[in-house]
């Protein structure tokens, strides 16, 4: 019952949260009014990365310690592993929370899968494949989870040249949403299979929905998976004209900066 009037309470500063981004209203106060109301791991998340935005990454992990000792939540840990990563830039500092997250036997930890599953393109000790598999076997996470998981799956069936259920499993996301990043898995495929006319729709179906350097820079990068350097070069070139910098393409892709030498 307490906790019932607790949340009750903790609507109209919740509102006032909502409308902070339309409204010149400070959000840090308020979020952490409503945490120390509800200790909802929910709202502590948004406190947490507000922390950092408005403070310091530093400041919001004294924070996560904090609210950790009040509610050992697997959301706490994965909105501070989330910002180790970014802006924090440090992938095995993300990686340690999930550690702590699992010594600690915390609640929810099934929500540390999708950092966990970001993470495996930055860490040999994740494996992408097997968390993509955890995921899919849960129905009780967020669709972005599954749609990430998936798309994970895809790539790992291109990469191992298997394009037909890279296909199969693209095909089934496009059913759900219609994603750039799944037509431009769609035109790998079709580019691989030397269907020239499929290729096609899916490339003007990706550049719709996405910027001009990132869509150089995405197709360099898929050009670069089919085994076709001149036409990466070709695209990476392209990307630079439209202001990307090197550090980016390293960023997003260190095979690609190769090219550039």
């Amino acid at each position: 019952m307490i906790d019932f009037i607790r949340h009750l309470l903790a609507v109209p500063l919740q509102m006032l949260v909502f409308a902070a981004r339309i409204l010149p209203i400070h959000r840090l106060p308020l979020l952490k009014a409503i945490w120390d109301l509800t200790a909802d791991p929910q709202w502590g998340a948004r406190l947490i990365k507000e922390t950092a935005f408005v403070k310091s990454l530093a400041d919001a992990r004294r924070l996560t310690d904090r609210l950790l000792s009040q509610k050992n939540d697997g959301r706490l840990y994965l909105a501070i592993g989330q910002l180790e990563l970014d802006p924090g830039g440090d992938p095995v500092a993300a990686y340690n929370w999930i550690h702590r997250a699992r010594q600690t036997d915390c609640t929810n930890q099934e929500w540390l899968l999708y950092l966990e599953l970001i993470l495996s393109r930055h860490l040999p000790q994740c494996d992408p494949g097997d968390i993509a598999d955890r995921i899919l076997a849960r129905n009780d996470l967020p669709m972005h989870y599954t749609a990430t998981a998936l798309s994970i799956k895809a790539q790992l069936a291109i990469s191992n040249n298997d394009f037909d259920r890279a296909d199969r499993i693209l095909d089934r996301m496009l059913e759900v949403q219609d994603d750039a990043n799944v037509h431009f898995l769609k035109w790998v495929c079709a580019q691989a299979r030397n269907d020239e006319q499929k290729a096609e729709y899916h490339r003007r179906r990706f550049a719709k929905q996405t910027s001009a350097d990132q869509y150089f820079l995405t197709l360099a990068h898929g050009w670069l998976r089919l085994h076709n350097e001149p036409n990466a070069r070709e695209c990476l070139s392209f990307a630079q004209q439209k202001g990307v910098t090197r550090e980016q393409i390293e960023k997003f892709d260190a095979q690609l900066v190769k090219l550039l030498d």
